[in-house]
């Protein structure tokens, strides 16, 4: 009754206030259809990029720390080597006239022995070194400490600093196994980025 009662123009003014409320309605779904639609693409697009980069991303964090478990083992090599050195298990003298290395006569440092022991614990379970390394470098360093943990048990009576050894196949076994260990720790550097593609 009210449109009847007015006029003309009034009528024509109350449809277009209509047609742009439709407009404007009709715009208003066509944007948030349009927002919806970019956060649906963006969120899938996220998943899709997260599931290709979290296993990349994981892999780099395995092989830098393998890489560092394997410095902190190598580093270890200064109580193992027979190169005379601040901290060398093994020292050994070569009797004057003798060319031969069979000849040779070997000391034990009960320091750098215990100390050695310390290390190879604090590397293995400490710095979490046990974790990222191969089984023949764990048989190699445990059977190591064994060896060091028998001569220390043998001798710890014993308080001179420098222990003659009296089993040179003892001095040799470890000497081997500094070499083998050497030799390991070289091979799962170069060995690991293969293993892992």
């Amino acid at each position: 009754m009210i449109l009847l009662e007015a006029t003309v123009p009034e009528m024509i003014l109350g449809i277009i206030k209509i047609e742009k409320l439709v407009e404007l309605t009709l715009g208003g779904i066509i944007t948030v259809i349009c927002i919806l639609g970019s956060a649906y693409f963006a969120y899938r697009y996220a998943v899709k990029k997260l599931k290709t980069e979290t296993p990349v991303l994981l892999q780099r964090e395995l092989y830098s720390k393998h890489i560092n478990a394997l410095q902190d083992l190598w580093a270890l090599l200064q109580y193992t080597t027979d190169n005379e050195n601040a901290k060398s298990v093994l020292r050994y003298e070569v009797p004057k006239g003798s060319k031969n290395t069979d000849d040779r006569i070997w000391y034990f440092n009960m320091t750098n022995g215990k100390q050695c022991r310390e290390v190879i614990s604090l590397l293995f379970y400490g710095k979490g070194a046990g974790l990222f390394i191969g089984n023949e470098i764990k048989e190699l360093l445990f059977e190591y400490d064994r060896q060091l943990y028998g001569f220390l048990l043998r001798e710890k009576a014993n308080t001179n600093e420098s222990v003659l050894i009296k089993n040179n196949k003892l001095a040799n076994r470890m000497i081997n196994i500094h070499e083998n260990l050497a030799q390991q720790l070289k091979k799962e550097l170069t060995d690991f980025p293969k293993s892992t593609k």
